[in-house]
């Protein structure tokens, strides 16, 4: 295999945390460090705009032979658990090409153990002090949150990459044409506990990788995005009711955006719903009076409503003008439009309009999650709440949107699934399972190859980066 058709990671993982055949990893939900450590590697790989492979750690040693990752292959799982050949495997590869090996430290005597030339053992260091002082530039980090690490031993031939409080935290030792960093401490519970862990790993993929590597530059950076535009929640629910931004307000989010060279993620949802209550307010549609029929859904972009009996008599909520406002953001480039599903609503609105707790329960107002299971699986496709609010993006605003934004956080695996249908990814493949059945993911798009050199500076990496940095915000 020629290196330039290699992933530049590869990530040695258990495949009870990263199934094969599945085309989602992860709950959406909260998942103990133990059991996504490579999910979250994974994850942090395609943030800073890296490809990344799969391959797996079994009883025996690894499923295939080491051969993916030309940059870095990451250990996401215990390293005690690997087996000599697969140990071997490593060395051989280092042996012979620029690669860096990241893992945990293994057990005293252990063939990984010996090949970092690091081991963990009794005791343990705490410490809110991070430093980088190995490759590139000198780093400093103060954890708002004491980190906890092993106490590690090391061979002469290791040194210190980086340490917290001063105690070896990250050793590296080369090995042959590459190196093999160990890290004294659990990266996924590390991360959990302070971002400055995150930007140590990081900086660690950076600056110990021997090959050309260019990355996403992030830091300093906030990413800005408006969930609910769109939606008939802020006119019905008791507990999430508030007046729509006017065309004034959207220009000052504007005149902000513009000082601060800023782009802001809006997550639309385009269909509006109707309670059929004439007494609670009026309802008008592309500027005539609407009919007014429980449950029917009208588009949100030709909306105005003016309370009489409901939370806030009087108000007008003028989804014309928040139109308008928006389109004024993203024709002047200042903002993106997202799909935060098509009405943020119980896709069975007539039942919603029935309901004696329709103003009231939280439950209504979530379309994704498993209580819509029934009423969206017994819909044509072409009536998939997704299909319906991709439909409507395309027509009222000209765009298709990149990601979905699920209402209330709340999803199930089929919706991402049916998401990934109806939003084909052309030409971009997702992360690459190397086994004897290879299989793909498509719901992690590849960011385009960058090209650079180890050591390249940030302002050249975030050339390299160019277009796609809004993407990966």
């Amino acid at each position: 295999m020629r290196a330039e058709t290699l992933s530049p990671m590869l990530v040695v993982a258990r495949e009870a945390e990263l199934p094969d055949g599945r085309r989602v990893w992860g709950t959406g939900g909260w998942r103990e460090p133990e059991e996504r450590e490579a999910l979250d590697w994974l994850t942090l790989a395609r943030l800073s705009g890296w490809g990344v492979s799969v391959t797996y750690q079994g009883e025996t040693g690894l499923d295939v032979e080491l051969r993916d990752g030309n940059r870095w292959i990451i250990v996401a799982c215990d390293p005690d658990h690997l087996g000599e050949d697969a140990v071997r495997g490593l060395a051989s590869r280092l042996e012979a090409e620029p690669i860096v090996v990241v893992a945990r430290a293994g057990a005293r005597g252990g063939a990984f153990a010996r090949l970092a030339g690091a081991t963990h053992v009794s005791g343990h260091i705490l410490g809110r002090a991070l430093r980088w002082v190995g490759a590139g530039p000198e780093r400093d980090w103060r954890c708002r949150t004491a980190l906890e690490g092993a106490l590690m031993e090391t061979h002469s031939s290791a040194s210190m990459w980086a340490t917290l409080d001063g105690a070896p935290f990250i050793v590296g030792r080369r090995v042959g044409r590459g190196a093999v960093a160990t890290l004294g401490f659990h990266p996924s519970r590390a991360r959990d506990l302070d971002g400055a862990a995150t930007a140590l790993l990081r900086h660690l993929l950076i600056w110990s990788a021997m090959a050309p590597v260019a990355w996403f530059d992030l830091e300093h950076t906030l990413v800005l995005r408006m969930d609910d535009p769109g939606g008939a929640q802020s006119v019905h629910s008791r507990d999430w009711y508030y007046p729509k931004l006017g065309e004034e307000a959207w220009a000052a989010i504007g005149v902000g955006l513009a000082r601060r060279s800023g782009r802001l993620s809006i997550g639309y949802s385009p269909g509006w719903v109707d309670d059929g209550d004439p007494a609670r307010g009026d309802l008008a549609v592309a500027g005539h009076v609407a009919p007014r029929i429980p449950g029917r859904v009208h588009p949100s972009p030709l909306v105005k409503y003016r309370d009489r009996g409901g939370h806030t008599p009087g108000t007008l909520h003028d989804y014309e003008a928040e139109f308008r406002g928006i389109q004024s953001l993203r024709a002047a480039g200042l903002a993106d439009v997202e799909l935060h599903g098509y009405t943020h609503m119980h896709p069975d609105t007539l039942s919603w309009a029935r309901a004696p707790d329709r103003y009231r329960s939280e439950a209504w107002y979530r379309e994704l999650g498993s209580p819509a299971r029934d009423t969206i699986a017994a819909r044509p496709r072409e009536e998939h709440p997704l299909a319906l609010g991709v439909a409507s993006l395309e027509r009222y605003f000209g765009a298709r949107p990149t990601t979905l934004i699920c209402p209330g956080d709340e999803w199930r695996e089929s919706v991402l699934l049916e998401y990934a249908c109806l939003r084909p990814l052309s030409g971009q493949a997702g992360p690459r399972v190397v086994r004897r059945r290879p299989a793909r993911c498509g719901l992690f798009p590849r960011p385009r190859a960058g090209a650079g050199r180890s050591g390249l500076d940030r302002k050249l990496a975030r050339a390299l980066a160019g277009g796609r940095r809004a993407e990966a915000d």
